[in-house]
């Protein structure tokens, strides 16, 4: 490698000095013991991206090697090469928030559209949110429930939650009260707060789900006592009106 031709991401990963990233460096790794050295080794191999992708997470957590993004960056970006979905994911939440390499939201749009195709379900999520914001793509909120819907259906509770919120407003697709209020129990049975919350306001207005106004009290004071300010005075309001509880102004007030 020439270093003068390099970025300066690529020149904070290389120390400075005119190593070649196939080389070992004396300042690769530290004294944490044999498996980073085994791995650097495995890693330096040109076709042995598993040991790339694993290095790039070594790298960012810190583990068996000295903590370096841009480190971590580097060796994401050997693996992505190879195709593995993993590290293309990785790579993209890199130029996504810029914390090892300059932020590029093309790349990280290109990136996690890559990681997709190759049925990553997390890659889905981060498309998804690029098209409902427009960053790095063109403004799609019918792709962005689309990709939305397929990380939701497995299971992960923010994509339920976003895919809930854009039934519950009917963007991108027509308002569906009770499949908004659906997604968002999915997501709040796994702990996620705001779907809690909107889960609770579905239960006081009846809104895709039969009103039930003791569930939603609880879940309120359930979201109110994990510190969610609104869930606090929804619960409030509720004591003060005796709407699903008995009027307690004392609670009210609390």
């Amino acid at each position: 490698i020439e270093t003068q031709n390099l970025t300066k991401w690529e020149k904070d990963f290389l120390g400075g000095g005119d190593y070649s990233p196939y080389e070992s460096a004396p300042w690769v790794i530290s004294n944490q013991g044999v498996a980073g050295s085994w791995m650097h080794h495995a890693a330096g191999q040109g076709d042995m991206a598993q040991a790339q992708l694993n290095l790039g997470v070594w790298y960012t957590l810190g583990r068996n090697v000295p903590k370096s993004l841009p480190q971590a960056w580097y060796w994401f970006k050997r693996a992505a090469e190879h195709g593995l979905r993993d590290a293309e994911y990785n790579l993209g939440l890199f130029y996504q928030d810029g914390s090892a390499v300059e932020q590029d939201s093309r790349m990280a749009a290109s990136l996690f559209q890559q990681a997709a195709d190759q049925g990553h379900v997390k890659a889905h999520l981060s498309l998804g949110a690029c098209y409902m914001e427009g960053v790095g793509v063109n403004k799609d909120v019918q792709r962005a429930l689309q990709l939305f819907t397929v990380p939701a259906q497995k299971g992960v509770a923010n994509a339920q939650y976003n895919l809930a919120v854009l039934y519950s407003r009917g963007t991108g697709t027509k308002r569906d009260a009770v499949q908004a209020a659906a997604w968002y129990l999915k997501a709040a049975d796994q702990g996620h707060r705001e779907a809690q919350v909107c889960y609770a306001t579905c239960l006081y207005k009846g809104d895709g789900v039969p009103q039930d106004l003791p569930a939603a009290a609880s879940l309120f004071q359930e979201s109110g006592a994990r510190g969610h300010s609104q869930a606090q005075f929804n619960s409030g309001v509720m004591f003060q009106r005796g709407e699903g509880v008995p009027r307690d102004r004392e609670k009210a007030a609390a």
